[in-house]
């Protein structure tokens, strides 16, 4: 018998290890997940640096990577002793505590005022700034390192996008090569762009917002480049200093960087069309502008106006174009009242500076109506869509109800949990009331300054007349949320006549508006030939829309009028007797019975709920509703009885003469007797 061949097996080599498993985690979700609950989500960086400090230590402590007991020792973090997830964390958030203290110190320095001090602490700080962010992306470059080598494929590119980000920033920081910096962040935008294409919803949507952040930096560096050339031409630059409002949109974690950059842009290219800008016009009047400084802030918030005034822009970008309008308008205020305390005695130059300030203010309070007038609009829309869909919730409810069934029943806990996270502010009556009630003093306040100057010209009467008309609409307007607040309250008799007093204010109103459109049509057809068409139509527009605004408010007051007169009505009759209510109702109908009808028609038996149209289902009959008497039948009218007293002179009464008392003969007094007086 042969013997079994011997398996040949080769022994095993000392220096062979099992491969390590690639790790894998979501980079920018565990970024944005600190960010967001340690304050890097209302730009408080120095929590959000304090916290990642923390963190290392705690990272530091449980994997046992700790730099020497008493002397700090430096301990290098390589591939092959990466054997945890979290000794990938260590770098990323060294790199986040850099980048987040390179962010305080940005806020430091936007927040440093201009005196000489501060200059010079502006370049040290500057300079520790730079010295930060390269830190940071230092740290990121090494992030990147260990996740190529220890990482699967989705977290080296996570990675890979967060190092280009970080160069991209510290680059586009130093200002010396652009290039390079669109480069970093076209890069990144492209990972996260493809990204955003796997994964679950929510790391879907985290990529695509990062790439959506990167656009403002990748435009202001395309900026820079085309401003840098040295044969670039003017109107492309111009087109591109238009475009800057746009990239301060964005805002969010690390834009302060891109923010401070567009501001000093923006301002370099607001001193240069300052200087076209030697006069303000308003109402007709001119009102020069010396100050430089003035000029830009003046600048500034008209280009805001012109922005808010395009038709693209949603009602959240409005309100904040708003205030900063207000921010630029009180900043030319302060420079003019600067100015008049420079010029010392100087009386025609402090004139000239009153005149401009009244002027701003004036601007200032017309802004704040047009922002109020926004909130209104926005409040009412709420408000309308919570009364829509408080009268389609109890049937959508009673629907759901019926149904039943597992599945309806988990689709019915998804689409409320949707509706309550896209739930918005509520609105309520008293919310439009204090609207009103700021418009009604705004429109007074700026009456009041628009009549304070010397001589009144055209434009400012009529200025006031139009604020003197929106104030009657304001006043209509208010009356009616004030009766819909009673009537939210229950108190159905005061909304009753408050309703009564907004259908009269506004319709006082509406014939106010219509005179004053009739002028403004007149004045229209004056400027058609000049320069003022626009103006004028605008105007006329806006009186149409605050006519069909008051011709509503009249409308509605009168339905809810008569809704409030029925229910009161409805409920006296069922404090008297509900059964009879309840019996009537169910039995009306448009057919007739088949007994007989009742004689009596229906506006001589108005406590009973008896149908008054009696209509036969037999052909040819002439029977009809019995509703009222036509004529109303004649009634008697009771008189006043007539008494007569002629027969009072033809009685003969009997003769009293005997039974009257006798009175008896009276005696004389104390001296009678001497002169002859009898005694009784």
């Amino acid at each position: 018998m042969a013997e079994p061949m011997a398996m040949e097996v080769e022994p095993a080599s000392a220096d062979s290890k099992p491969v390590p498993r690639p790790l894998a985690f979501n980079v920018l979700h565990l970024i944005k997940t600190a960010q967001a609950q340690h304050g890097g989500r209302y730009g408080d960086y120095q929590r959000y640096r304090r916290y990642c400090s923390a963190r290392l230590r705690r990272l530091f402590r449980s994997l046992r990577f700790l730099h020497g007991k008493g002397k700090y020792q430096r301990k290098a973090l390589e591939p092959h002793t990466v054997s945890d997830v979290r000794h990938l964390h260590i770098p990323l958030f060294s790199a986040e505590r850099a980048w987040a203290y390179a962010m305080e110190l940005k806020q430091a320095i936007s927040e440093a005022g201009s005196a000489a001090a501060a200059q010079a602490a502006f370049a040290r700080k500057r300079a520790h700034l730079l010295r930060r962010l390269a830190r940071a992306a230092r740290w990121a470059d090494g992030f990147s390192r260990l996740c190529a080598a220890r990482a699967d494929s989705k977290t080296a590119l996570e990675a890979e996008a967060y190092a280009s980000y970080m160069w991209g920033t510290v680059l586009m920081e130093r200002e010396t090569d652009f290039d390079t910096a669109l480069q970093k962040f076209s890069r990144a935008r492209t990972v996260y762009e493809q990204l955003g294409r796997v994964g679950d919803v929510e790391e879907q949507m985290l990529c695509r917002q990062r790439a959506e952040e990167m656009d403002p930096s990748i435009r202001f560096c395309r900026y820079k480049m085309g401003a840098q050339a040295p044969n670039a031409a003017s109107s492309a630059a111009a087109d591109a200093a238009s475009n800057l409002l746009d990239l301060s949109v964005h805002e969010g974690p690390g834009a302060d960087l891109l923010q401070s950059k567009l501001e000093a842009v923006m301002e370099e290219a607001r001193s240069r069309e300052a200087a076209s800008l030697a006069e303000l016009d308003w109402l007709g009047r001119k009102y020069s502008v010396l100050n430089a400084k003035t000029r830009v802030c003046i600048l500034k918030a008209q280009q805001l106006e012109a922005e808010v005034a395009s038709a693209d822009v949603a009602n959240d970008r409005r309100l904040n174009l708003y205030d900063k309008i207000f921010v630029a308008y009180h900043d030319a205020k302060r420079l003019i009242r600067d100015d008049m305390v420079a010029a010392g005695g100087a009386e025609d130059v402090k004139e000239q500076l009153a005149a401009l300030e009244r002027a701003v203010s004036c601007l200032v309070l017309q802004r704040t109506i047009d922002r109020n007038l926004l909130l209104v609009h926005g409040a009412k829309s709420r408000l309308e869509r919570q009364q829509q869909q408080g009268g389609q919730g109890g049937q959508q409810q009673g629907q759901g109800k019926g149904k039943g069934g597992g599945d309806e029943g988990k689709k019915g806990k998804r689409e409320k949990g949707r509706e309550e996270k896209d739930r918005e502010k509520p609105a309520r009556p008293e919310d439009l009331i204090r609207l009103y009630d700021t418009l009604l003093q705004n429109a007074s306040d700026l009456s009041d300054l628009a009549a304070s100057g010397r001589d009144a010209r055209a434009e400012e009467k009529a200025l006031g007349a139009q604020l003197e008309a929106n104030r009657a609409c304001y006043q209509a307007c208010r009356a009616f949320y004030v009766a819909l607040a009673y009537q939210a309250a229950g108190k159905d008799a005061e909304a009753y006549v408050v309703f009564g007093r907004a259908a009269a204010d506004a319709e006082e109103a509406g014939k106010g508006l219509q005179k004053l459109q009739e002028g403004t049509g007149a004045q229209a057809g004056k400027d058609s030939k000049g320069k003022g068409k626009g103006k004028a139509t605008d105007k006329a527009s806006e009186q149409a829309a605050e006519e069909r605004e008051v011709q509503e408010v009249v409308a509605r007051s009168k339905v809810q009028r008569c809704v409030i007169h029925a229910r009161a009505t409805l409920e006296a009759i069922k404090a008297k007797d509900p059964a009879t209510v309840e019996k009537g109702v169910a039995e009306l109908s448009l057919r007739g019975k088949d007994k007989q009808v009742d004689a009596k028609y229906m506006t001589e038996n108005l406590n009973e709920f008896v149908s008054a149209i009696t209509l036969d289902s037999t052909p040819g009959s002439k029977l009809v509703p019995h509703i009222a008497r036509v004529p109303p039948p004649f009634q008697a009218v009771p008189c006043r009885p007539i008494v007569l007293d002629t027969a009072l002179n033809a009685i003969n009464f009997p003769d009293l003469e005997g039974r009257a008392k006798k009175e008896g003969k009276k005696g004389g007094g104390l001296f009678s007797s001497f002169w002859g007086g009898a005694r009784s």
